[in-house]
C-alpha cells in the first residue's frame, strides 16, 4: 500500500475519510509512428501509470519491457525523438483525442 494511502488508513487520527471517488483513466500506447506493435520491445512511461495499464500490457504485449521516465510526457519525448524505434510510450490521450 503506498505511503499516502496507508497514512489515511492506519496514521496518526489526523484524517478522517469520508467518501471514495472513482474516477475514470484513459492512456494511449504510442509510438514513433512507424513501427507496428509486433516490433515494439519496451514500454516507457511513468511507474504509475505502468500501474495503471499493466493488465492491459500483460494480455496484449506481454513480450514487451518495461521502463520508467520522470512523467508521461518524458515518455513521449523520448519515443518521439526516435532514440529507440522499438520503443512506444504510454501516457494520457493528447489534445483532440
Amino acid at each position: 500500500m503506498p505511503a499516502t494511502l496507508k497514512e489515511l488508513v492506519v496514521g496518526y487520527g489526523l484524517w478522517h475519510m469520508q467518501a471514495g471517488v472513482q474516477l475514470p483513466v484513459t492512456l494511449h500506447l504510442v509510438d514513433a509512428g512507424e513501427q507496428a506493435r509486433g516490433v515494439i520491445t519496451t514500454v516507457l512511461s511513468h511507474p504509475h501509470a505502468h500501474a495503471q495499464c499493466r493488465k492491459w500490457l500483460d494480455l496484449h504485449m506481454p513480450d514487451v519491457d518495461t521502463a520508467f521516465s520522470i512523467t508521461t510526457a518524458d515518455a513521449a519525448r523520448m519515443v518521439a525523438d526516435g532514440r529507440d524505434l522499438n520503443a512506444a510510450a504510454s501516457g494520457p490521450p493528447g489534445p483532440g483525442a
